[in-house]
């Protein structure tokens, strides 16, 4: 689901996920409250920061896009960062750190802290392709040459729904996908 906050915030929700808002953020902050997996593409505000709670692990956002994974039965919670900036802290642990980006921050909920590495936030369409057809047992074929090369940003999390991440992409490129039974043509 595509969502766009009264802020200007954009939020693609994954399956199974919730995400709740206020229709109208009041007072000097924004706050929302995620359970599932979100990308973010957070509007600039610098007099109303934007929060996103996850149970134990709390996002200050600064303007900036990233990607949350946090499933209530799940032991870690993932944040990875694309571009701008978003301070990371948990109940336990106390203390914030600001992620760059190309970092990713591993909240471990049952011990209570997390721990950050850099991940590879820009991958080709080849490159999504080819572990798509790994994990859903499916057949790639591209028309276009200049398909394999687009870029994209942010983590490729294994969705419960195959046609699902073939949406985002294409929502989010000029790419055309053509299922057909375990067959996928990638056209542009």
């Amino acid at each position: 689901y595509d969502v766009v906050l009264e802020d200007g915030t954009r939020v693609w929700l994954n399956a199974d996920s919730r995400l709740k808002y206020p229709v109208v953020f009041p007072g000097n902050e924004r706050r929302v409250i995620l359970e599932g997996e979100a990308y973010f593409e957070v509007a600039k505000d610098t007099n109303r920061p934007f929060w996103v709670e996850t149970g134990v692990q709390s996002l200050r956002v600064l303007g900036t896009a990233f990607n949350v994974y946090a499933y209530p039965d799940e032991a870690d919670i993932y944040t990875t960062l694309v571009h701008g900036s978003v301070a990371v802290s948990v109940e336990k642990q106390g203390n914030e750190q600001i992620l760059v980006p190309g970092e990713q921050a591993v909240c471990h909920v049952d011990r209570g802290n997390f721990t950050v590495k850099k991940v590879d936030v820009q991958q080709n369409l080849e490159q999504i392709m080819l572990k798509l057809a790994r994990w859903y047992n499916v057949m790639v074929f591209f028309q276009n040459e200049g398909a394999k090369a687009i870029e994209f940003k942010g983590n490729l999390p294994k969705y419960s729904n195959f046609k699902s991440i073939l949406q985002v992409i294409e929502k989010s490129s000029n790419v055309k996908f053509d299922v057909q039974g375990q067959t996928v043509v990638v056209s542009i």
